[in-house]
């Protein structure tokens, strides 16, 4: 998702007065630029609609249309390998990146052995769920009493809650960090908004891609109870983009024009902190530059032996506003370009 952001021309009215340019009749150029922290929504349901879910036993497992959600029933099994889930259809495959998800899950039934939850498995394969990238359940066997638990790819890090209520609603909400390799977890009820559960940076390994959302299990032997069942709602998937320093296309270039100097203005969403603005001069004598309100450059800091000036700056976490006014010759102009001091 980008937001939409101004690159405009006005009469010279610094920071205070930009916003206000937008209507004063002067053209305006529109920009897109991204904000800082935005998500990329790959798959969102919420089960007021046929979802279109395929299931390999769609008597257990099928959206329930009257109450708008999806049930699983999961069955133990004493031989073969149950297959009681619903496949999702195919989204935009997450692979090698941070990502954000959220559902609602109610166990309404709870037995031993069988293990309802919802799975993030690449569904191209003949039986997803035998590797599945990572999972959310419901666990009760022998000596570990009625949990959540969250297990990584293949297992190798798995976490689980205090003891789960049944009939209860409990909002999920997953936050996954590829460049440091953690996870954020919260789990609230959703009637109340109680935190019932929370992990924060924990070790999460995720090896492989998902594109596709199962809820149910895949259950095999041995056989401890008979049989337990789920619903899930309100499922969100969605990317994370790394917030960004600059603008998403840079250098910015602002020339000068014929007739009455103008000032040129562009707002963009940053991560903030600090940072330089490498500043390239063409034929430019003299002008004003503001950033945020501030100056950064008046008509006595243009040289024409110096044609790049960088600047130690410092933007603001949110909307920054860079403006421009060139005195010189028509058809001269400046560069700005910004980077983050890591």
């Amino acid at each position: 998702m980008k937001r939409r952001g101004s690159f405009c021309s006005h009469g010279r009215s610094f920071f205070a007065t930009a916003m206000m340019s937008l209507f004063s009749g002067f053209a305006i150029l529109l920009v897109a630029v991204p904000t800082a922290g935005d998500n990329l929504t790959l798959y969102q349901e919420d089960f007021t609609n046929d979802p279109n879910y395929w299931s390999p036993e769609p008597a257990n497992c099928y959206w329930d249309a009257v109450n708008g959600w999806y049930v699983a029933n999961v069955y133990d099994v004493s031989s073969g390998i149950g297959h009681d889930y619903g496949l999702s259809p195919p989204f935009a495959a997450v692979a090698d990146a941070s990502f954000h998800v959220e559902f609602d899950m109610n166990i309404t039934l709870q037995d031993w052995g069988s293990y309802p939850g919802i799975v993030f498995v690449d569904g191209s394969l003949t039986d997803p769920l035998a590797s599945f990238v990572w999972q959310f359940f419901f666990f009760w066997a022998d000596t570990v009493p009625k949990e959540f638990a969250l297990y990584d790819t293949g297992g190798t890090h798995w976490y689980r809650s205090p003891r789960v209520a049944k009939n209860t609603w409990y909002r999920v909400v997953v936050d996954y960090d590829h460049p440091s390799g953690a996870v954020d977890v919260i789990l609230t009820l959703r009637d109340t908004g109680e935190i019932f559960w929370e992990l924060e940076d924990q070790p999460f390994l995720i090896a492989g891609s998902f594109d596709t959302v199962a809820i149910g299990q895949r259950t095999a032997p041995p056989k401890y109870g008979r049989l337990s069942t789920e619903h899930i709602d309100n499922i969100l998937v969605a990317l994370v983009r790394g917030c960004e320093y600059g603008p998403s296309t840079q250098p910015m270039i602002f020339t000068r024009g014929r007739g009455k100097p103008v000032v040129e203005s562009a707002v963009w969403e940053s991560c903030g902190g600090p940072g330089t603005a490498t500043i390239s001069l063409e034929d430019v004598s003299s002008g004003w530059v503001f950033l945020n309100g501030e100056m950064l450059l008046a008509p006595d800091d243009f040289n024409p032996h110096v044609v790049t000036l960088v600047m130690d700056v410092s933007l603001i976490e949110g909307a920054n506003i860079i403006e421009v006014e060139l005195a010189g010759k028509p058809g001269s102009r400046i560069s700005v370009e910004f980077q983050a001091v890591e």
